[in-house]
């Protein structure tokens, strides 16, 4: 660090050996423009920024429109320093055009983030006063809509703002005094009362006032029913900027002209990728421009870089915690209710002093320590996401609701959706997904008029969650050998269109009052097990229905809390059903009493709100072994009993879904963050966990002449003795659930993200590779389009079944590849088939169960 006084030319230290530089022109196109700042102290070198280089030059505009410059900072491996001058100085920070990198935005931060009171870094070389400056601010009756204060625009009385964490209550005339820190402005607004809406409801304390704030009476539904569109994790510019903006903007523009103007839209954070300021303008100019208001929660992907988390999202969206009334409840936004004390306290008096029923809006999924201190007298929902999933749970009368990414396929492999939640008297009445449908928002993008539904009606998306899909799958292309050249793998007429003009007619159809996803049916005995979740119901979003095998009439259905996304194992006479919040339970399969009920809470400390639970269980000496990230476990078939734990692994906050395998004495799961592990099954106490194979695993593990892992890129053969990798069979990267299935011809593996290949038996050479088309909706993980396969094949005898996302169950020769037959579902297929006795048991993401007849050479 070095210190020296303000250089009025360019030919400043930092800038020697550099191409000189035309500050008037630095600070023409910078966004930041007007922006004033103290400048810092001197500041020694620090870690905060690793391998981050560059360089920041700032500048002072002065009144004669010189731009002298009176700071520069360079930013390398070895840190930050900073050369600081004209401390008393008003200016604006600039970076210059050669050196706009991925270190800009945390270049941009760093002068604020130096110029914070309780930025330690040794004693000052100077000072800056910092005496607060009262401000004026009024709040009025704009009764004309101006935005501006006319003669008989009366003052709002009683009316709270917020500056940082501390409330203010106008006076008898609607004005308050506000000190206001000049070191750190930040942003004011009004908690807008209810029966009262502003286009304008939050102002940059930055400016020197007086300020002035507009507020429009409005229709008020005191407690009535009102709805709540939650849009999360939309994350623009992951995939490609322009049409994550243009999907979006249609979606958003759909759900507002059908929910109406009773609905709330909530944009619950990470609604860019990275923060910057070309994607957090891209999401701005995408939100919806109907009648409801639009609140948005920052997310930790909006923050951007640097250490002054949020000063481009305030810049663009505004404040990143708010409160405001609407027809009966506060909702109230914070990025995560874990935070710093000043803000925990905001957000606690908040909530108590308020007279209406509380809604939180926050991106982090909480804490269950958190969670617990919530008020139920108080606090009716929180609506998060940052997991990627999907869960309704309640917990001591507060509703947790955690919804899937709106644009893409979530961690869980829950279609890209949006979450309306239905609010009455009594709190929330339902909490329903709403998939994005991304062909028909393509086609609409794209000028092709929009699909239509089953049911005829038209427009992307079903807010009764029906199934999309224009019932026209295309048939099919398979790759010989690996080749680039393609054959047609059948005629269409060989692919069934619809149930009713070709291919064999289903020997019965039923239903399940949920959507049926990842959890795929099972034959016990002569019934058909078909668990489901996502049912919006809240305090029942999941279950179980049994169905006769033979004529597929429901013979009883069992509710749970949250959802059922766990494959189901049977053994005695008794389920082991597993609902995505760590309870287990012991039903009959005979008619589905309950025998015993589990929470996963008494082996495995819960960290969160609730446990995230998605594998299947694997049986073995009447023990049913789950794999899950927060540690293992094994629960006894008989009582319930949590007779075996293992060590964490993956983390607690990354999904697992591989079902394991039990060889010998030994557990072996799968973690996509993670890798292969290995547990003893004796002893006591935690098992230690021993890492085999080092990648991304979110297949089921199979046992089959050792031990099959598909991991994200390649097949292995894994001794389970010796932990080695005896073979290895390279495949198109994929992130699925898709388990490989094991015949005649050799194993039948996921290669992408929409196809089936057949590797070879004997050497685990590529054969034929079977391209699916993309279904309706999104389920791929963190991917929009190319999401054809999510169920795994079935292989039977010398055919395999293959199930589409585009709702075609296809029959393949396991030898050739070819297409050899086929039947429309009339949905998505995102769940694995069932087969016995020559008949494949089918279930749609709708909830629509099929019997369906095969051939004679699948019946052999």
């Amino acid at each position: 660090p070095c210190r020296h006084a303000a250089a009025p030319d360019h030919d400043h230290p930092l800038l020697h050996g550099k191409a000189r530089v035309d500050l008037a022109e630095l600070m023409a196109g910078e966004v930041f423009r007007g922006r004033r700042y103290y400048a810092p102290s001197i500041v020694g070198g620090t870690d905060l920024f690793g391998q981050v280089e560059g360089f920041l030059a700032v500048a002072a505009e002065k009144s004669d429109g010189s731009f002298p410059l009176i700071l520069t900072a360079r930013a390398g491996k070895g840190g930050v320093i900073l050369l600081a001058a004209s401390p008393d100085l008003l200016c604006t920070s600039g970076t210059p055009q050669s050196a706009r990198t991925a270190g800009e935005d945390a270049m941009r931060n760093l002068l604020a983030f130096a110029t914070r009171p309780d930025f330690d870094r040794g004693r000052p070389a100077v000072s800056v006063p910092r005496s607060p400056v009262v401000q004026a601010v009024t709040v009025f009756h704009d009764r004309n809509g101006n935005g501006v204060r006319d003669a008989d625009d009366a003052g709002l009385p009683g009316t709270t703002l917020t500056y940082d964490y501390e409330d203010f209550l106008t006076d008898a005339a609607g004005r308050v005094a506000v000190p206001v820190d000049p070191w750190e402005p930040s942003l004011l607004f009004v908690r807008v009362p209810d029966g009262w809406t502003a286009e304008k409801w939050y102002l940059d304390m930055r400016d020197p006032g007086p300020h002035a704030l507009g507020l429009q009476e409005a229709r008020s539904d005191q407690g009535g029913g009102v709805g709540i569109a939650q849009l999360s994790d939309t994350h623009l510019g992951r995939i490609d900027l322009p049409e994550d903006r243009a999907v979006l903007s249609m979606f958003a523009a759909d759900l507002s002209r059908r929910l109406g103007p009773d609905t709330l839209f909530a944009f619950t954070g990470d609604n860019t990728h990275t923060g910057s300021l070309a994607e957090l303008e891209a999401f701005r100019s995408a939100l919806p421009r109907g009648p409801q208001p639009v609140l948005t929660v920052m997310g930790n992907h909006d923050w951007g870089n640097g250490p002054d988390k949020g000063r481009l999202f305030r810049e663009v969206l505004g404040p990143t915690h708010f409160a405001r009334e609407w027809n009966g409840r506060l909702f109230v936004a914070v990025p995560r209710l874990e935070t710093h004390a000043r803000a925990r306290r905001w957000l606690a008096g908040t909530i108590e002093g308020s007279h209406l029923p509380v809604v939180l809006l926050v991106h982090y999924f909480p804490k269950r320590s958190t969670f617990d201190k919530l008020p139920p007298d108080k606090v009716i929902a929180v609506l998060s996401g940052h997991w990627h999933g999907d869960m309704v749970t309640t917990r001591n009368g507060v509703v947790n609701i955690n919804s899937p990414p709106a644009l893409m396929g979530g961690w869980d492999f829950s279609p890209g959706s949006a979450r309306v939640v239905r609010l009455d008297a009594g709190g929330v009445a339902r909490a329903d997904l709403v998939p994005m449908a991304w062909a028909a928002l393509k086609a609409q993008g794209e000028g092709g008029e929009a699909d239509r539904d089953r049911n005829g009606k038209a427009g992307p998306t079903s807010q009764e969650g029906r199934e999309v899909g224009d019932g026209q799958p295309a048939p099919g292309r398979t790759s010989q050998d690996g080749n680039a050249a393609t054959e047609a793998a059948a005629d269409a007429s060989q692919i069934a269109r619809s149930p009713s003009d070709s291919g064999p007619e289903p020997v019965w159809t039923a239903s399940v009052p949920g959507r049926v996803l990842l959890a795929s049916p099972v034959v016990a005995g002569s019934r058909l097990l078909v668990p489901f979740r996502s049912t919006g119901t809240v305090g029942g979003d999941g279950g179980i229905c049994a169905l006769d095998l033979g004529a597929g009439t429901p013979e009883w259905c069992l509710s749970t809390a949250a959802g059922v996304a766990n494959d189901l194992v049977v053994s005695g006479g008794t389920i082991v059903l597993a609902e995505v919040d760590g309870t287990v339970q012991g039903v009959a399969a005979r008619d589905g009493a309950v025998r015993w009920r589990t929470r996963l809470d008494e082996a495995v400390r819960a960290e969160y709100v609730e446990h995230y639970l998605h594998s299947g269980a694997v049986l073995s000496k009447g023990v049913a072994y789950f794999c899950y990230q927060g540690g293992p476990f094994g629960v006894e078939v008989d009582s319930g009993r949590i007779a075996w734990t293992g060590e964490q692994f993956g983390g607690l906050d990354a999904f697992v879904h591989s079902r394991g395998v039990v060889v010998g004495d030994s557990l072996f799961c799968g973690a996509f963050l993670g890798g292969v592990y290995r547990y003893r099954l004796s002893g006591s106490g935690p098992a230690p966990r021993e890492r085999l194979v080092k990648g991304n695993v979110t297949a089921d593990l199979s046992a089959h002449e050792g031990l099959g892992v598909l991991t994200r890129d390649a097949l292995l053969s894994l001794d389970p003795l010796s932990g080695k990798i005896g073979a290895k069979a390279r495949v198109d990267y994929a992130v699925l659930p898709v388990a490989a299935a094991w015949g005649e011809f050799g194993p039948f593996v996921a290669d992408g993200n929409e196809g089936v290949r057949r590797l070879g038996k004997r050497n685990g050479g590529r054969a034929w590779r079977l391209a699916l088309p993309s279904g309706p909706l999104s389920f791929a993980l963190n991917l929009r389009e190319a999401s054809g396969l999510i169920g795994s094949p079935v292989a039977v005898g010398r055919s395999v079944l293959v199930p589409g996302t585009d709702g075609v169950l296809r029959v393949v020769s396991a030898k050739s590849g070819l297409l050899t037959g086929g039947f429309d579902a009339g949905g998505p297929l995102v769940s694995t088939p069932a087969v016995h006795s020559g008949t494949a048991y089918v279930a749609t993401y709708s909830g629509r169960v099929l019997a369906v007849p095969l051939g004679k050479k699948e019946r052999n």
